[in-house]
């Protein structure tokens, strides 16, 4: 038998319709019209509403029915809500106001554009020293991209990929093939968690977890809920914690304050899905990797990737066995991980934790800190089309903005390449590095990247790579590289830089 709560948005439709319908006795077929329109439309979003949010008590409670809800961390709509508007707050503290915010964007982008396309013509300068492709030859060690082209990396790579199966059949069959064997195979369909699967082989004495990747709304609420929390363990049953700390000897449970405030910081909707996540298998980690002594390899993509990070600093913060750097016995492999750690832990996991990032990867840039360097350089953006009278503010000015941004990336430049380099630097200089708020890609990072400067058949793609960390400065600004900055987020493009064959 449905609850009250299953009728109540049925109700509110049939009630739309009568209202319609008394309203077309007084009123002309227009006001008839928009009355029917709105009943369609209340009884749409009831139907595309998903099974979680309907079923969800805060939910119900909106729609005027009482309840009672629970307290835990995003598993209620209202929560989630709370959740975004702090994210939202802690926003507000960037105190940085951009006037004409929508304008000075769009020239933003055509200016990165310019630049691109400048630097592709061979036009930018003797200056290297401001190039991209400078940046990022010198953001770390310089690797042959051939060293990336190993059987472990391939192999993590297809098991973050192969998170993303939902057919549990399929799955079972790709991992006996190479000799494991299928644990458990979950596939969520709400906020606040994560899909997984867990795998073993006995005879290679190792555990996969394959974390998916962002694949549904519920994934983006996930990802959305991003303000950096403290990490904090239950210690028992009365909820007590304890305090998870990052010190010069790496990650450690304290139960004093003798250093002041050096708390893990972690992407809170990731930390609540991992902790969930960690709850589910615990007791097969217990068996086959405490007990048995496999090595655990957790791989994952984009969200998936998050995931598997924090997932790894909680197992060695509850099994201090699995916390000793001689045995490598947990092992993670983040595809285009979003920042998920403040700075000092991003640095201080590099013993177990290797994450990729490729090009100009939009979601392992997006953070506080990122959203702070951008606003400064699109206010200096600003201030240049003041300057230029362009600033679409009366009619006429918006006539020569619109003529303005019609260039394309044939026009002249707002900011040559080297006064555009100044300002992200400058900004980067001004916002604190290490800040609470601030999070980061975790670990030693392998950044590949196709160079600008190379010319010839545009066919014969040119790959290079470097070795750095999640603080390096090519992390630390937005590249706005047109469509590309979403399309090297896809697997596909991880692929092909590991010189792998892409099938799924």
């Amino acid at each position: 038998m449905p609850g009250p709560a299953a009728f109540a948005m049925p109700g509110a439709v049939v009630a739309a319709k009568n209202m319609a319908f008394h309203a077309s006795l007084y009123a002309d077929a227009s006001t008839f019209a928009s009355a029917a329109f709105s009943a369609m439309l209340a009884q749409w979003i009831w139907k595309t509403c998903p099974v979680w949010l309907k079923e969800d008590i805060s939910f119900k409670n909106l729609l005027g029915k009482s309840g009672t809800v629970e307290k835990e961390d995003l598993s209620h709509f209202g929560d989630i809500v709370n959740k975004l508007g702090e994210l939202a707050k802690s926003s507000k503290e960037i105190d940085i106001v951009v006037p004409q915010l929508h304008a000075a964007l769009l020239a933003y982008i055509q200016l990165t554009g310019q630049i691109k396309q400048a630097s592709l013509q061979g036009k930018q300068g003797a200056d290297d020293i401001i190039s991209r492709d400078y940046n990022y030859r010198n953001a770390g060690k310089s690797v042959p991209i051939e060293s990336l082209w190993t059987i472990e990396f391939r192999e993590a790579l297809k098991y973050a990929t192969w998170a993303y199966y939902s057919d549990t059949e399929i799955l079972t069959g790709k991992l006996r093939k190479r000799g494991y064997e299928l644990i458990t195979h979950n596939l969520s369909s709400r906020p606040g968690n994560v899909s997984y699967f867990l795998a073993v082989s006995p005879t290679h004495k190792q555990v996969i977890l394959g974390i998916r990747g962002t694949s549904s709304l519920e994934d983006i609420l996930t990802d959305c809920c991003g303000s950096a929390v403290p990490l904090n363990e239950p210690t028992d049953e009365n909820n007590d914690s304890i305090r998870i700390e990052i010190t010069e000897t790496g990650i450690v449970v304290e139960d004093h304050d003798n250093e002041g405030d050096n708390f893990i910081r972690c992407h809170e909707g990731i930390l609540v899905s991992s902790r969930r996540l960690l709850n589910a298998i615990e007791s097969h980690i217990v068996d086959w990797v405490v007990d048995a002594g496999c090595r655990l390899v957790i791989c994952g993509h984009s969200l998936g990737a998050g995931a598997a990070i924090i997932t790894a600093i909680l197992l060695r913060c509850r099994f201090p066995a699995l916390a000793d750097d001689d045995k490598s016995q947990i092992q993670v492999y983040a595809f285009a991980p979003p920042p998920v750690v403040d700075h000092d832990t991003a640095i201080g996991v590099s013993s177990f934790c290797t994450s990729f990032v490729h090009n100009s990867d939009v979601i392992p840039r997006c953070s506080m800190y990122n959203l702070a360097v951008l606003l400064e350089c699109l206010l200096r953006v600003h201030q240049r089309l003041v300057e230029e009278e362009i600033n679409p503010t009366t009619a006429v000015s918006t006539a020569s903005f619109i003529r303005k941004l019609a260039q394309g990336t044939s026009g002249e430049m707002l900011l040559s390449p080297s006064q555009l380099h100044e300002c992200i630097q400058s900004a980067q200089k001004r916002i604190a590095l290490r800040k609470p708020g601030h999070l980061y890609v975790p670990g030693r990072v392998f950044l590949t990247f196709n160079p600008w400067d190379e010319t010839g058949d545009p066919d014969d793609v040119t790959w290079e790579c470097v070795e750095t960390d999640g603080a390096a400065t090519v992390f630390r600004h937005i590249e706005l590289n047109g469509g590309r900055m979403f399309t090297d987020h896809v697997t596909s493009v991880y692929y092909e830089a590991l010189n792998v064959d892409y099938s799924f």
